[in-house]
């Protein structure tokens, strides 16, 4: 028997439902990981667009091959498995099953309907097929077609289903390849249109801004092109009322090449700024070093930049500059490119999307715990394994990954610390009984194993063993009962881009270390 099946946890980027990470192992579901969030939050899907995690909940609208269950008019007809519309008919249906929050619609057919999901609300023209995510009311919500095109229109198709995106985890794809767990800090974007570069909010000078024709990163036709009409500073350009002094901001946005492939971003006083080629994926110059460009698919990059403001000097505006590729302040006429989703954060780093549209919107902190799980784990001996990325080089807080008995006094765990290094701890009694460290950047992919047994205690990474300890003691039987991404008690979340965790119920060999740590 392959020792990996004396694994007794097993967690990766599974299945999943709001609240839930499923467990590999145990099949039984009694390590599933709850998942606390309390918001919606963006990943990057399998197909590389930049949307919502969320989970549909069952079908919650009749048939419409039967219209028999539904109200209608004396204006529609059946034909089959669809609804004809005529001018001025309608359909609709109060479903009693549905809670107050978010939608999914979607309709098929052809031609243009006008729907609502209350009496009181306002219709909204689409053109089928389409997809919309309405905000339902409270429980007994109606849906509505109405047909108001000048001719018939067919419907088909009919699906309306409750979106669950609180709590949902987030399995996320960036990069490509196989996903990973997304696990981030609580983040507020600052900007209160992110999407909509023509709102008032966001100044232009020497530019224009229009639709583009372009597929945004989420895959729709919302994106927008930016185009220098002179060479002055073409930018468009949005501010916060005020800053925190000696705070650090991270200024975001997605952007595509046009007919040129540069682009900057730049603070309006005092600030950094960064010319990226978004041909290239390349940095072209840089005033700091806390700039970064990642690439998506379909073309389209997120660049950012960071800074720390240091007094308040009242230009709290960040800018999205058109540049001919040598100074972030000079533009070509005519030349353009396309942007989307911009994003101003406190941090010291760029963290995934957070879409608004009239008011500043904040993500939660993403929280993954297990709690009752004794039977899964032995307190004497064992081994506490992650393959895992930190979101970035130096974490602003120490980052813990535990089993405990839901305190800091008895604990196994692996710690990101803000110095740059890692380390593998054991805390029994709330006495130390083994601390390993080891510098380095964990902002890459590792695996590391950490290997707990009276008086045998190790650290490997990447299939080499850093650190060993061979005095201390570890817990009487039935201690441990807790997996969580956290100190014992809670904060010092885990945060970063997590493959795989496992917990062995047995101290491994040396050999069988260096088997499951080696990249």
């Amino acid at each position: 028997m392959s020792f990996y099946e004396e694994s007794s946890i097993i967690i990766t980027p599974n299945a999943y439902k709001a609240g839930t990470l499923y467990a590999v192992v145990p099949t039984s579901g009694a390590a599933d990981m709850d998942v606390t969030r309390a918001t919606a939050a963006t990943r990057v899907d399998e197909s590389g667009l930049v949307n919502y995690a969320e989970v549909l909940g069952g079908e919650l609208a009749p048939p419409a091959s039967d219209i028999t269950q539904w109200d209608q008019s004396s204006s529609v007809t059946q034909s089959g498995t669809s609804f004809i519309i005529s001018t001025g008919g309608y359909i609709f249906e109060n479903i009693p099953l549905i809670t107050s929050g978010t939608g999914k619609w979607v309709i098929e057919g052809s031609g243009d309907i006008k729907y609502r999901t209350n009496t009181a609300d306002a219709y909204v023209t689409v053109t089928l097929p389409a997809t919309v995510y309405p905000a339902f009311g409270t429980p007994n919500s109606r849906i509505q077609l109405s047909n108001s095109s000048g001719s018939d229109v067919t419907v088909d198709n009919i699906s309306v289903k409750q979106v669950d995106r609180d709590n949902v985890p987030r399995i996320d794809y960036t990069g490509g390849g196989c996903p990973h767990i997304l696990a981030e800090p609580q983040r507020t974007n600052l900007f209160p249109y992110s999407e909509d570069f023509t709102n008032g909010a966001w100044s232009k000078t020497n530019a224009t801004v229009a639709l583009s024709s372009e597929l945004s990163p989420d895959g729709t036709l919302n994106a927008y092109k930016v185009t220098a009409t002179d060479t002055n500073q073409p930018r468009v350009e949005d501010g916060i009322p005020t800053v925190a002094v000696n705070t650090t901001y991270t200024f975001s946005f997605f952007a595509k090449k046009g007919n040129t492939s540069f682009v900057a971003a730049s603070r309006f006083s005092g600030g950094q700024s960064a010319i990226f080629n978004l041909d290239t994926g390349a940095i072209v110059s840089s005033t700091t070093d806390d700039v970064s460009i990642t690439a998506l698919d379909n073309e389209w990059f997120k660049v950012s930049i960071t800074q720390e403001v240091l007094s308040a000097d009242g230009y709290n505006i960040w800018k999205i500059n058109l540049t001919n590729g040598t100074s972030s302040s000079a533009g070509v006429i005519g030349e353009y490119v396309h942007i989307y989703g911009a994003q101003l954060e406190e941090g010291s780093y760029p963290t995934s999307y957070i879409p608004t549209s009239g008011a500043t919107v904040t993500r939660n902190q993403d929280q993954f715990t297990r709690d009752g799980i004794g039977s899964l784990i032995n307190s004497t001996e064992g081994v506490l394994f992650v393959e895992m990325a930190t979101l970035t080089s130096v974490v602003p807080l120490n980052n813990w990954l535990t089993i405990t008995d839901g305190t800091n006094s008895n604990s196994v765990g692996i710690v990101f610390e803000t110095t740059g290094t890692t380390t593998a701890r054991i805390e029994s009694g709330g006495v130390n009984q083994a601390y390993i460290s080891k510098s380095g950047d964990y902002s890459i992919y590792r695996k590391l194993a950490f290997k707990w047994k009276v008086n045998d205690f190790a650290f490997w990474i990447d299939g080499v063993e850093v650190g060993s300890d061979t005095g201390g003691i570890t817990f009487s039987a039935d201690t441990l009962n807790s997996l969580q991404l956290t100190y014992g008690s809670g904060g010092n979340y885990t945060n970063g881009k997590i493959k795989q965790l496992q917990v062995y119920p047995t101290a491994l060999s040396d050999s069988e270390l260096t088997s499951l740590t080696t990249p």
